[in-house]
C-alpha cells in the first residue's frame, strides 16, 4: 500500500515538474517574443517635440546635440534642396546628410552639410503643439494646424517659391529672409496652388510646416521618406 501512494506521489510530483517546466518555457518564449517587439518598435514614437526643442535645434547649433537629446534616428541619407537647381547654378554643387526623426507629434528633419553645425531644420507637425519660428514678425497666428496661415505681410517679403511635386503628392515651398538680428531664411509650406494669378492666391493658405535655415537651402519631408 505504501509502494502504492509512493508511486502515485511520485507520478503527482512528477507530472507537476513536467507541467511547471513547459510553462516556464512557455513564458520564457513569451517574454522573448514580447523584448524582440520591443526592441524593434519605433522609440521615437514616444519622443515629443518641443518648441523648446525646435529653438535647441536651430540652424549653426551643435549637429551631434540632437542625437544626445533625441537619440538615433529612425532615417539617415543624403538631401537635396528643394532649390537645389537654383542654387547650383549660382554656387556650384552642394552636399547635405539629413536625420529624420518619426516623433509622436511631428516629423523632423535635421540637415548638416559639415556633419558639425546643423544647417537647417524641417518640422512637419501632427498637433497644434509648435509654433512657427519667427512667424511673430507677419502674423499673432503661429501655430501650425490651428490657425497659422500665409497673409499679405509674408507675401510682401517673399524672396521666391518653389513647386515640390511627387507621383503622391504637390505642395509649394515659399521662403523669405528675417534678416537682423536673426540671419535666417525660413520656408514654410504649403498645399500647392497653381498660381496663375500670382502669388496673392496663397493669401490665407494653410502652413503644413516649415523649413529653417541658415542659409538660402530648403528641405522637404517627402511621403516616400515618412515611411
Amino acid at each position: 500500500m505504501s509502494e502504492l501512494m509512493n508511486s502515485i506521489v511520485s507520478g503527482l510530483v512528477g507530472g507537476a515538474l513536467v507541467l511547471f517546466i513547459e510553462r516556464f518555457l512557455d513564458y520564457r518564449k513569451e517574454k522573448k517574443a514580447e523584448n524582440i517587439k520591443k526592441s524593434l518598435a519605433n522609440p521615437n514614437s514616444k519622443r515629443l517635440l518641443t518648441n523648446e526643442l525646435v529653438d535647441t535645434f536651430s540652424p549653426e547649433r551643435n549637429f551631434n546635440k540632437v542625437k544626445e537629446i533625441l537619440g538615433e534616428p529612425d532615417k539617415t541619407y543624403e538631401d537635396h534642396s528643394i532649390f537645389e537647381e537654383e542654387n547650383q547654378f549660382n554656387s556650384g554643387e552642394k552636399i547635405y546628410k539629413s536625420d529624420l526623426y518619426k516623433l509622436e507629434n511631428a516629423y523632423l528633419k535635421v540637415t548638416t552639410q559639415d556633419k558639425v553645425s546643423i544647417y537647417s531644420i524641417t518640422v512637419l507637425p501632427f498637433d497644434e503643439s509648435i509654433n512657427i519660428p519667427y512667424y511673430d514678425f507677419f502674423s499673432d497666428n503661429t501655430l501650425i494646424n490651428r490657425n497659422a496661415t500665409l497673409n499679405q505681410d509674408f507675401l510682401k517679403c517673399l524672396k521666391r517659391y518653389q513647386e515640390i511635386r511627387t507621383i503622391r503628392e504637390m505642395a509649394l515651398g515659399v521662403q523669405t529672409y528675417t534678416g537682423a538680428p536673426f540671419y535666417k531664411h525660413l520656408t514654410l509650406f504649403t498645399y500647392y496652388t497653381d498660381l496663375q494669378n500670382g502669388i496673392d492666391e496663397l493669401d490665407r493658405k494653410n502652413i503644413e510646416g516649415f523649413c529653417l535655415s541658415g542659409d538660402d537651402d530648403a528641405f522637404y519631408i517627402y511621403e516616400y521618406e515618412q515611411r
